[in-house]
């Protein structure tokens, strides 16, 4: 001690948390000093005793600390380096016996004077890993034998390292460095993070880069649910204080662990461990971790279990009202019976619920005893285990539930009438099952119900998305006026604006030089139809943010129909955002009950693909059509901007081209071949196209391409067939004059085709072009498919 701080620094650590009961735990990370100061030889990494002759550390051997006197590991000058060589290969200085040796002596004089509770190694397992196994394993057996010696021969200690293989994950603790598994571990694990820079950075501080005490509770409780233990570093200055953004971080986390910590401590990984997106998504690990940073929200929920209780938090407030925790559905296999009680931690009122089919929904209170994530303590009456009874529970919500749907054939997000029809055959046969049945059957046959219902909840509802089919009638001009470039109802050239020709209600927010947003964004440079918010919601101006929409009012006749809208984003957007065609305005909570048709916006993609909804109706019927969102659900930072919109009127299945051969080879282009715009459709699939004026090519060339990135070269044995278009869109083949038709090379994903009085391909969308280097066919038919095996 007489360099450096000249302190024991381990022992001051150790009476401190012997002082306040805490576990000491130590990490070591010495091991990888032989190639990590390799740059010091350069500097004073290679001075010997000899050298500090007559200067004040006389008598010290630098080596002692370096350990720098040794050749240099491949790429040793380039610090990132090391990171490629942690297992002691390419290229990696080997440490000497020596060195090993001396390693080896100080972790055991570590252990046998402070008995520390746990050893952190920072390395690949166990120290030098890869170059010499027996260091570690010698460390660890007298570890384990020296807690042993003072525990009446059982260790209660914990060595950790990183990037374990199953095995040793038998006998050490896994550490994930800065990240968390996106899955339960079946062994305990741990993460080690820290709020700033491993060690304190003045630019954190500056930048204002701490995590927030929020950001670490929602990874504590993640890391919990998957059965793991988090290690939270709080970086010290030199002097050993910490700075006053790290004390309001630790005041955070206090804050919510005086109300929940019995959430927390002492509980267990549940039947699962969470729902919601973050759940259901993937988020592998990168190397030992570095995969944290997850944007948990009000939809995602943790489980853990203590004693028979269940504690469920939502990883973020939800709004006031109902909120269903789908686990506890006697269609789950997590379903541990009827809960008695459910109740707020911090919180002194009554939580109501009800359990049903669809789980357990609660009434979330306007109070908020934490600013941060509510856990709820649920009690169950008592884990039933006769199968029968289960199955009857389930049979019972089941019949509640089916018998207050409304279907529709067709229109998106209405369940389909033979998808329910399925699940009342499975209902009937699980009512089959005698009361005296065996334990297995009933099993069985509960199993059997859930999965019918769970295929009815994924696959029942009629979907949407892109427009999957052939335009008999392209509708937009006529009854949505624009196609794109929405006109403003006021001109100006500000970005945001209000449209002309729809309607906008519940959406007023002034932003500033920029305008006022009320319908209309050309922050991509093209007018768009908006809705919302930017950490604005409170400016906003007129109505209700719940309740933002976009609409027009349509008088329709009957016929089956397609909205579409195609997005440059829709960024942050909540599942409460919708497409929608209803013959009433509706609260958007209840779009999904009382609109004819809605489509999820958050389903959308944001690269201007059209997608969107179909309807049918059976008369002429005044329509409200448009897009409304709840902007209070969710992010404060989110919006959608639609650049285009359609409406079609789909052609019937049974106008499709039948499957005939008959394609023939031609050398010259036939004289009427230029009134048609031709395009490849895939016959088994029925992939539509996008027909489009051409914007560098003049107002008269037309390109056609896949929406969904859909080429014939993909699928050499599909059956691909040809059809033609009009200028008004309407397709050859129900016409009696089309008889031409052209197919491309399609050698290259990219290639579109083109006609502006010659027929030319283009390379992407906006390329350039090479002229007439088409391979032509035709038909003497209107009606014909393409083989592929017939070139």
């Amino acid at each position: 001690m007489n360099i450096g701080p000249k302190k024991d620094l381990i022992k001051g650590w150790s009476d401190a948390c012997k002082a306040e009961g805490l576990p000491l735990g130590v990490s070591i990370h010495a091991s990888h000093a032989w190639t990590w100061l390799e740059p010091s030889q350069k500097y004073d990494g290679k001075l010997t005793k000899a050298d500090g002759k007559g200067k004040w550390w006389e008598g010290m051997d630098p080596q002692e600390l370096y350990a720098q006197n040794h050749a240099h590991s491949t790429g040793w000058e380039n610090s990132g380096t090391i990171h490629s060589q942690w297992e002691w290969g390419n290229g990696a200085s080997q440490p000497s016996a020596e060195y090993k040796q001396k390693f080896q002596n100080r972790v055991l004089e570590l252990i046998d004077d402070y008995n520390p509770d746990m050893l952190y190694f920072d390395d690949t397992a166990m120290p030098f890993y890869g170059c010499d196994d027996q260091v570690g394993k010698n460390i660890l057996q007298h570890y384990y034998n020296h807690s042993a010696a003072l525990h009446k021969g059982k260790p209660e200690v914990v060595v950790t390292g990183k990037k374990l293989t199953k095995e040793q994950k038998g006998y050490m603790m896994w550490d994930v460095e800065r990240g968390i598994p996106d899955r339960p571990q079946d062994t305990y694990w741990q993460t080690c993070t820290c709020i700033g820079d491993w060690h304190y950075s003045q630019d954190v501080y500056n930048n204002n880069r701490y995590k927030s005490g929020a950001t670490v509770i929602r990874m504590l409780i993640d890391v919990v649910a998957k059965n793991g233990n988090l290690l939270l570093s709080i970086p010290v200055k030199s002097d050993g204080t910490i700075d006053d953004k790290e004390r309001k971080v630790l005041a955070d986390i206090k804050a919510w662990m005086d109300i929940n910590s019995e959430s927390i401590y002492g509980t267990r990984m549940w039947k699962t461990f969470g729902e919601g997106p973050l759940a259901e998504a993937a988020n592998p690990i990168n190397a030992q971790g570095f995969n944290e940073g997850q944007a948990y929200s009000a939809q995602d929920v943790r489980y853990v279990v203590k004693d028979g209780k269940v504690y469920a938090t939502i990883m973020a407030w939800p709004k006031v009202g109902d909120f269903t925790f789908k686990a506890f559905s006697t269609a789950e296999a997590t379903y541990s019976g009827d809960v008695e009680k459910v109740e707020l931690l911090g919180y002194d009122g009554e939580i109501s619920f009800k359990q049903n089919l669809k789980g357990l929904t609660i009434m979330v209170p306007n109070t908020k005893p934490n600013n941060i994530a509510p856990v709820f303590r649920i009690t169950v009456k008592g884990e039933s285990s006769n199968a029968n009874l289960l199955l009857q529970s389930l049979i019972g919500d089941m019949e509640e539930a089916i018998g207050s749907l409304t279907t529709h054939p067709y229109n998106t997000g209405k369940y389909n009438s033979t998808k329910l029809e399925q699940v009342r055959t499975a209902l009937d046969k699980a009512k089959n099952v005698g009361i005296d049945a065996t334990n297995e059957v009933c099993q069985a046959a509960r199993q059997e119900l859930a999965k019918a219902w769970h295929d009815f909840n994924n696959n029942g509802l009629n979907k949407g998305g892109a427009f999957s089919g052939i335009i008999c009638e392209n509708l937009t001009s006529q009854y949505l006026i624009e196609a794109s470039g929405f006109s403003r109802a006021e001109g100006g050239n500000k970005r945001f604006g209000k449209p002309k020709n729809w309607q906008v209600e519940n959406f007023c927010i002034p932003n500033n030089g920029d305008g006022t947003k009320q319908g209309l964004d050309k922050y991509s440079g093209n007018e768009a139809l908006m809705l919302g918010v930017w950490n604005d919601a409170k400016s906003n101006t007129k109505g209700d943010l719940h309740n933002a929409r976009i609409y027009r009012k349509v008088t329709l006749p009957a016929c089956k129909y397609y909205f579409g809208a195609a997005y440059n984003t829709t960024y942050n957007i909540s599942q409460q955002a919708y497409m929608f065609v209803g013959t009433k305005l509706s609260e958007t909570a209840n779009i999904p009950d009382e609109a004819l048709a809605y489509y999820p916006i958050a389903n959308c993609t944001k690269d201007l693909k059209m997608q969107g909804l179909y309807f049918q109706i059976d008369e002429e019927t005044e329509l409200y059509i448009g897009f409304q969102a709840d902007l209070l659900n969710g992010s404060t930072t989110q919006e959608f901007r639609a650049e285009q919109v359609a409406l079609y009127a789909p052609k019937e299945g049974g106008e499709m081209h039948s499957a005939k051969n008959g394609w023939q080879k031609i050398d010259k282009m036939p004289d009427d071949v230029s009134q048609y715009f031709y395009a490849f459709y895939d016959h088994g699939t029925d992939r539509a196209l996008v027909l489009e004026k051409g914007n560098n090519q003049g107002a008269e060339s037309m390109t056609m391409w896949y929406e969904d990135d859909v080429y014939p070269e993909t699928n050499k044995h599909a059956l691909w067939m040809l059809d033609a278009f009009d200028e008004n869109n309407y397709s050859g083949a129900k016409r009696e004059n089309a008889k031409w038709f052209m197919r491309t090379p399609v050698s290259n994903a990219d290639y579109c085709m083109q006609h502006d009085n010659a027929w030319n391909f283009r390379i992407g969308n906006n390329g350039g072009r090479m002229d007439r280097q088409m391979l032509c066919g035709s038909y003497i038919y209107a009606r014909g498919i393409l083989d592929s095996d017939k070139q």
